[in-house]
C-alpha cells in the first residue's frame, strides 16, 4: 500500500538497504514493575497482604508473629520509596534540559512564573533566558525518608505532651492551635471533645458570614447611612478564645486587605466588638464581686451610750473654748512682744480639737 522507491539517484538499491530495523531490548526487570507498584500501593494504603493472611506463613499463629511479618512487609516500602525519589529527580532533570533546548532553538519564546506580590496578591514574572543557561543537577534530598506512620505520630504527640507538662512554652503554643488539638485527639483520644471547640466553631462561623456577606448598609435614627455586621459576639462567649481565633484568621488571610478591603474592615470591627464586650463583662463581674464582698462584711458595731455622752460633753466644752481661742489668735502681736506663739498655739488647738472630735464621731478612737 505504501510504495518503496527501489532506485536512489537512478541507482538500484536492494530492499535490505532501504528498510532499517532498530533493536530496542527491554530490561527484564520491567516485567516485575507492575507487581512492585501493586505492593507499593498496598503498603501506602495500609492494606498489605498480611492483613488478609495472604502474606503470612501457615505455621505463624501468634499475634507477635503476625505483627513481625507485618513490620517486615512495611520495611519493603523503603527501597520503593527511594526509587520513586530517584525517578522524580530524573524526570525533573530531563524536563529542565528539554526546556533549555526548546528555548535555545526558539520553540519557546517566553516563560513566566507566579510570584507573591505586595499585599498578598499574585502576579506573573517573566523568566530571563540567562537564568536557564548552564548545567543544573537535580538530586534526591537525603533528608527524605518514609512517610510518618501512625505510631511515629503518636510518639511525637506523647513527646509534646511530656514537654507541655514540663512547662515548655513552645509545646503550650503548639497545643493552642485547634488543628494540632484535632491531630492529637484523632491519634490519642478519638471521640473526645476538644477544649473550647464550641467557641472556636461559633467564631469561625461568624467570620465566614462576615467575609462572604460583608458589612450591611443600615439607616441610622438621624437619617444617615451606616454599616451593620452580619454577625456579632454575645456576652456569654469566651472572649480570649474568640479573639485568638479572629487574630489567627486575619494573620493567615492578610491578602483580604487588598482582595476584600470591606471584609477586612468588618473583621477588624468584629474584633473591636469582642474586645469592648470583654471589658464590659469583666467590669460587670468586678462590680458584682465588690457588692458581694460589701454584703459579706459584718455590720458596724453600735455606739457606746457612755461614750456618746462623753462626746457630747467634750463638744460642748470645745464650743465654749473655741471663741476664747479665736480671740487669742486674733491678738495684736504688739501685746505679745512681737511674737505670735500664743496665737499659733490657740489656732492649732482649735484644729486639733476639731479633728479629734471628727474621729471620735466616726468611731475611730
Amino acid at each position: 500500500m505504501i510504495p518503496v522507491p527501489m532506485r536512489i539517484n537512478g541507482e538500484p538499491r536492494p530492499m535490505s538497504e532501504l528498510l532499517v530495523h532498530f533493536d530496542m531490548p527491554i530490561n527484564p526487570a520491567l516485567w516485575g514493575y507492575p507487581q512492585m507498584l501493586l505492593t507499593f500501593a498496598e503498603l501506602i494504603l495500609g492494606i498489605p497482604r498480611q492483613l488478609s493472611g495472604q502474606g503470612t506463613q501457615h505455621d505463624v499463629e501468634t499475634l507477635g508473629g503476625q505483627q513481625l511479618q507485618l513490620d517486615r512487609s512495611a520495611t519493603v516500602l523503603k527501597p520503593y520509596w527511594e526509587n520513586v525519589q530517584d525517578e522524580e529527580a530524573a524526570a525533573e532533570q530531563n524536563a529542565f534540559e528539554c526546556l533549555q533546548k526548546l528555548m535555545k532553538a526558539g520553540a519557546v519564546k517566553q516563560i513566566t512564573q507566579v510570584i507573591e506580590a505586595q499585599g498578598g496578591a499574585y502576579e506573573n514574572q517573566t523568566i530571563d533566558w540567562s537564568e536557564l543557561q548552564g548545567n543544573v543537577n537535580f538530586s534526591v534530598d537525603e533528608s527524605q525518608d518514609l512517610p510518618a506512620d501512625p505510631d511515629e505520630l503518636k510518639a511525637a504527640i506523647e513527646t509534646m505532651f511530656d514537654q507541655l507538662q514540663k512547662g515548655n512554652p513552645a509545646a503550650a503554643e503548639w497545643f493552642d492551635v485547634p488543628a494540632n488539638q484535632e491531630l492529637a485527639q484523632s491519634l490519642k483520644l478519638p471521640g473526645s471533645v476538644i477544649p473550647n471547640e464550641a467557641q472556636t466553631l461559633k467564631t469561625e462561623n461568624d467570620i465566614q458570614m462576615i467575609v462572604e456577606q460583608g458589612p450591611q448598609v443600615k439607616m441610622n435614627p438621624d437619617g444617615s447611612k451606616g454599616t451593620e455586621l452580619p454577625a456579632h459576639p454575645g456576652k456569654w462567649e469566651d472572649f480570649p478564645v474568640a479573639k485568638k481565633v479572629v487574630s489567627r484568621y486575619m494573620n493567615s488571610h492578610f491578602e483580604l486587605r487588598v482582595e476584600k478591603p470591606m471584609a477586612w474592615v468588618a473583621l477588624a470591627q468584629y474584633w473591636d466588638e469582642l474586645d469592648e464586650m470583654d471589658m464590659q463583662v469583666a467590669a460587670k463581674a468586678a462590680n458584682r464581686q465588690m457588692q458581694v464582698q460589701m454584703a459579706g462584711k459584718p455590720p458596724a458595731p453600735q455606739p457606746d451610750p457612755a461614750q456618746q455622752g462623753e462626746l457630747k460633753e467634750l463638744i460642748a466644752a470645745a464650743q465654749q473654748a473655741i471663741p476664747l481661742l479665736m480671740r487669742i489668735g486674733a491678738m495684736d502681736p504688739m501685746i505679745t512682744k512681737q511674737t505670735a506663739t500664743a496665737q499659733v498655739s490657740a489656732l492649732k488647738e482649735i484644729v486639733d480639737t476639731t479633728v479629734d472630735a471628727a474621729k471620735l464621731a466616726a468611731g475611730n478612737n
